[in-house]
């Protein structure tokens, strides 16, 4: 019987295999998660388009050492075979980060997802990140 690895010891191991996104501006930076979905055509050509969980990860530890912080987020839930988690899983990374007092820049997430049971997850949190960061969580429907 094998034992199964939890998701966090998953992206660890994806983490050491991928390599680093750099941050592409200052603060004012939108991320666009999606796999498929390219920002230049929703109106977001500025975005830095990220397609797989494991990027996101990367990212969101080279945006905190080089203290890059993002104004927005847009989420998709469903990010394909070669990412290892989903949107969702970003997500829960941006709320620890929150409550540990980083990423006072955002003021924005947006959630994108044809997954209705995944938006529902991310909009449950609405009213929450409202009162305690400031933040609006939006569902935009494309």
């Amino acid at each position: 019987m094998t034992k199964r690895k939890g998701l966090s010891a998953v992206w660890l191991d994806a983490l050491s295999k991928t390599e680093i996104l750099k941050p592409p501006k200052p603060s004012g930076t939108i991320i666009w998660l999606d796999d498929i979905r390219d920002p230049v055509k929703y109106g977001k050509p500025e975005a830095l388009w990220i397609k797989t969980s494991q990027d996101f990860e990367n990212y969101l530890l080279s945006m905190l050492d080089e203290r890059i912080l993002p104004e927005e987020i847009n989420f998709d839930n469903d990010l394909g075979e070669d990412s290892v988690g989903e949107g969702y899983d970003c997500f829960l990374s941006i709320e620890k980060l929150l409550h540990e007092g980083e990423l006072k820049s955002l003021k924005k997430i947006y959630v994108h997802s044809s997954n209705p049971s995944a938006v529902h997850k991310f909009m449950l949190a609405a009213r929450s990140f409202k009162h305690h960061f400031g933040i609006d969580i939006i569902r935009q429907q494309y």
